[in-house]
């Protein structure tokens, strides 16, 4: 999966040109699911020293991972992008690969071990009948949705 987008801060749901380009019942749908799993990821980012059990969300050390979770709209699609910004590069003292830090530990990549937090906030998320009745009012369908 390529997570590498290029979302400018001009989408961000409370810009004017965001909510001219969506109708309002997809504008409200987007917001209340950016909002959710926003929400859930960074909750579930505990403040503890160490590393987190593999498998489980990363702790929060410094807190930059977990302030800086967004959403915005992807204008040329129309769909909802929700994530960590990208903060800076890592490298792998053994190999000298530069790489994302959220991208390593939501898939567990360059030697990182997984810990992921957006797909299982995401999958949390949709376990809710009212981010579900937002969605499919708007004729949206997100994985782990069930007819729409």
């Amino acid at each position: 999966m390529n997570i590498g987008w290029d979302i400018k801060t001009d989408w961000f749901l409370d810009r004017q040109a965001t909510r001219d380009l969506l109708d309002p019942v997809t504008f409200k749908a987007f917001k209340k699911v950016g909002q959710k799993v926003r929400a859930i990821a960074q909750a579930s980012m505990r403040w503890a020293p160490g590393p987190a059990p593999v498998g489980q969300p990363p702790h929060a050390h410094s807190g930059m991972l977990r302030r800086f979770i967004y959403y915005a709209v992807e204008p040329a699609t129309r769909s909802l992008v929700i994530g960590p910004a990208l903060l800076g590069l890592a490298r792998n003292p053994k190999t000298g690969q530069t790489y994302s830090v959220p991208e390593a530990l939501e898939y567990g990549r360059f030697g990182v071990p997984e810990h992921s937090y957006m797909r299982r906030a995401l999958g949390n998320a949709m376990q809710s009948k009212t981010i579900q009745r937002a969605l499919a009012d708007a004729g949206k369908t997100m994985p782990g949705m069930t007819g729409a």
